[in-house]
């Protein structure tokens, strides 16, 4: 029993109905790991696939199956016995394949709207849980509200996968290939959902949008310099304990290092006030640092010019 989704990409580089493998592959796994969520975030514990049943017509469009891998749960027994109710569970097991096709491009519709909006969304009300698959006459609603104002209403199902750290990796290499600049649009739909991406919605799916901030604190912190970054803002620190990378955000200072008002040696040391940020980006932790403001540079060693230097 299956459920289908069909995915065309279009645009100039796509004339000849030919796609590289390269970029449709990554866009066809990342789509088999979101549907594979999907299923496990609809009804625990069940596994569901995705298949190629064909190449349609068009710029390149292709129709993929939705499909359980096990029972839900017993799933052949439900489907035995009488006739009539038989078919009531065919219909409603069909129905369940339909929500998580339809969660997956909810969930795209979600991301495509968030640079439009001014970013990412958040909840702002929540009616139910998500409805054991059987029961599809249901689908619990949540309304999420953008940087801009906008509300939108969508299945709950749809917003836990737009928060489920893997689906959303998967959903990003859905829509790379609009990176390439001449594929200009993605189309994405299900029985009964249907999303358009364009490029300029693709960033929206950027890790940066998935980040959950658990700690951000801005403190002074002295640290010593171990690589100066002359061609770029980020630097590498030592804060005494243990070494790691900073973005310098003070532009005055590197104004100063760009016009070598600043010069640096072995064992150089900035007193700054340090803002870190630890997020969980993908279900995985990752910390940054930030030298907001460089209060103090102090020499490791004497410098020729120097007024301290022995003549």
């Amino acid at each position: 029993m299956t459920s289908t989704i069909a995915l065309k990409y279009d645009g100039p580089a796509l004339e000849t109905h030919r796609m590289d493998v390269r970029d449709l592959a990554p866009a066809l796994l990342g789509l088999a790991d979101a549907v594979e969520v999907a299923g496990s975030l609809a009804e625990p514990g069940s596994k569901v696939k995705l298949d190629i049943e064909a190449t349609a017509a068009g710029s390149f469009e292709i129709s993929l199956l939705i499909e359980w891998m096990n029972d839900l749960p017993n799933l052949a027994d439900t489907l035995r016995g009488e006739n009539a109710q038989a078919a009531v569970n065919a219909a409603e097991i069909l129905g369940g394949l339909t929500i998580i096709g339809a969660g997956v491009v909810k969930a795209i519709q979600i991301a495509a709207r968030v640079i439009r909006h001014g970013g990412k969304p958040v909840e702002i009300e929540s009616e139910g849980e998500v409805a054991p698959l059987p029961d599809v006459q249901s689908t619990p609603q949540v309304r999420i509200r953008y940087p801009d104002g906008t509300v939108l209403e969508v299945d709950e199902l749809a917003w836990l996968i737009y928060k489920d750290g893997k689906a959303m990796v998967g959903l990003e290499k859905v829509v790379s290939p609009l990176d390439q600049g001449e594929i200009d649009t993605l189309s994405i739909s299900s029985s009964s959902e249907s999303a358009l991406v364009k490029p300029v919605d693709r960033a929206g799916f950027g890790a940066e949008f998935r980040a959950e901030v658990l700690h951000d604190e801005t403190t002074k912190m002295l640290l010593e310099v171990i690589n100066v970054g002359f061609r770029d803002s980020k630097w590498r620190v030592s804060d005494g304990d243990a070494e790691f990378s900073v973005e310098i955000e003070d532009k005055a200072f590197l104004r100063r290092v760009r016009d070598r008002q600043e010069t640096f040696a072995d064992g150089d040391m900035l007193l700054a006030e340090v803002r870190t940020v630890q997020r969980v980006v993908n279900v995985r932790p990752r910390t940054d640092r930030y030298v907001v403001t460089v209060l103090r540079h102090d020499s490791g060693v004497p410098r020729l010019d120097s007024p301290d230097v022995d003549s």
